[in-house]
């Protein structure tokens, strides 16, 4: 329920490798390597993903997306729904899965999730 914003480095003077360079000393260089880049490389594709889904970014006035510094971070690449983008992700996601009529089961911690192959499929 992120309030400052999330990262991804999609602007011409940044780039996953910058992203990568500043998390991984960002994070004292403890961060597992492996997932660390496979969040910086993936990070453009899923803020476009949930652009296309509806969440509200904030935008220039000519459509593109207002990035700003996070901490530790060399480059602006911090994507912003005003102050509450944890919020607007989460109503966006959640309209998804009632648009898309995909079973939510409330108040259940999920703990591992497997695909169930034992369903017949359609």
């Amino acid at each position: 329920m992120t309030e400052g914003g999330i990262q991804a480095a999609d602007k011409p003077n940044d780039s996953p490798a910058q992203h990568y360079l500043d998390a991984y000393g960002g994070g004292h260089f403890a961060a597992q390597k492996d997932l660390l880049y496979k969040l910086v490389t993936e990070a453009p594709e899923a803020i476009q993903w949930l652009s296309d889904l509806g969440v509200e970014f904030d935008k220039a006035p000519d459509g593109t997306m207002i990035t700003t510094h996070g901490g530790g971070t060399s480059r602006k690449r911090m994507h912003a729904a005003k102050d509450y983008s944890g919020a607007e992700i989460m109503r966006t996601l959640r309209d998804e899965v009632l648009n898309r009529g995909i079973e939510a089961v409330d108040f259940t911690s999920a703990i591992e999730l497997l695909p169930d192959y034992t369903r017949k499929r359609d």
